[in-house]
């Protein structure tokens, strides 16, 4: 069977980034009529700007096994849409023939990322130069990022591909040496600013109610909102790196920070002293409830301490409807003389779980 007939039914998008050589995999790909239905895109940034210009960051090295790991994140990213098709990233970078034989070895990178598997492959190549051994060299690369792709998938097709091992551990450290994703695009290690706020959540998916919190909050104070993923939730699984790309792609346009070790708001106050917090009604009653994390009046030291505020959006929780003031009430009833709940202006009844359970 032709596997890319196959891919028809494979319930993909695959988006394809490449530097240079590999573009071959793209004219694989798209001429077979009805491409539509697994192909997400391709990106081509060959000048060293665009590459950093896509990534979010410069690179250490353009032509390596982190490069191309890199490349496959952004890929994947470029690839998901919420309740879409099941996402596939290929990244691929390849130093290969010139005019002028180069100095070091030629050689190709190839990271394939899904849902459940990350691979890398590497290829060196004969050193040559001229149009023959470039075009040779570029068939290589085509061919390598084209059968990774086949046996990433499970589609049938007459040549392995040996040699792919896992790069789950790299793209995972990789995406960790910078965990801050600015609303501009850029990527790096940086904290919150003096200014920012802090919203904790899972953003699976985000929806209205967070975005109108982060605009209530800077049409009251002026300052912006960090919305902040920690990996290690309580009560729930950790998340994968494939999981964070998804919520970084969700939250695009926005201001993201993904941390690890802060699965509580009492951790999150204490990394992050003196940032107010944001939190609907429903988050804000669970720190009342000991199930959720440490008693409440360990949480009320820390925020007291730290100086910071919790701008709390009322809603509906169990049929009643809870507001900021009355979480300050309650909470006057523990400390008998303060309290650190503040209204945010807005009410919005949604929640993550019931957009998931439509899709």
């Amino acid at each position: 069977m032709n596997p890319i007939q196959e891919l028809k039914n494979k319930n993909v998008s695959i988006h394809i980034v490449c530097t240079g050589a590999g573009t071959g995999i793209l004219n694989k790909l798209w001429l077979e009529p009805g491409c539509s239905a697994y192909l997400s895109g391709f990106s081509f940034p060959y000048a060293q700007e665009e590459q950093v210009e896509l990534l979010g960051f410069t690179p250490e090295h353009y032509c390596s096994q982190e490069a191309a790991v890199d490349l496959a994140s952004a890929a994947y990213m470029k690839a998901y849409r919420f309740g879409g098709k099941k996402p596939v990233g290929v990244g691929l970078t390849a130093s290969v023939a010139s005019e002028k034989e180069h100095r070091g070895d030629h050689r190709i990178y190839c990271c394939i990322m899904t849902d459940d598997m990350v691979k890398i492959n590497h290829l060196t190549l004969i050193k040559g130069h001229g149009d023959e051994a470039r075009r040779l060299d570029g068939e290589s690369c085509n061919d390598l990022a084209f059968y990774m792709l086949c046996d990433a998938l499970g589609l049938h097709h007459t040549i392995f591909c040996m040699g792919a091992t896992d790069a789950t551990p790299m793209a995972t450290e990789r995406f960790f040496m910078r965990p801050f994703f600015h609303a501009g695009g850029t990527r790096d290690n940086a904290t919150l600013s003096s200014n920012d706020a802090l919203m904790a959540g899972a953003f699976n998916p985000p929806h209205e109610g967070h975005f109108g919190m982060a605009k209530a909050y800077k049409e009251a104070l002026g300052g912006d909102t960090v919305f902040e993923i920690t990996v290690d939730p309580p009560h729930k699984d950790a998340l994968t790196v494939q999981d964070m790309l998804k919520r970084a792609k969700l939250l695009q346009g926005h201001n993201r920070l993904f941390c690890k070790g802060d699965p509580l708001y009492l951790d999150k106050v204490n990394r992050f002293p003196g940032h107010p917090i944001l939190m609907g009604a429903d988050a804000a009653l669970r720190l009342f409830d000991p199930k959720w994390g440490v008693g409440l009046q360990q949480f009320l030291n820390a925020i007291e301490k730290s100086g910071a505020a919790v701008y709390v959006a009322e809603r509906m929780v169990d049929g009643k409807l809870i507001t900021a003031n009355i979480l300050h009430r309650m909470c006057l009833e523990i400390t008998r003389s303060w309290s650190p709940f503040v209204p945010l202006k807005g009410h919005w009844d949604i929640s993550s779980s019931e957009i998931r359970n439509k899709k």
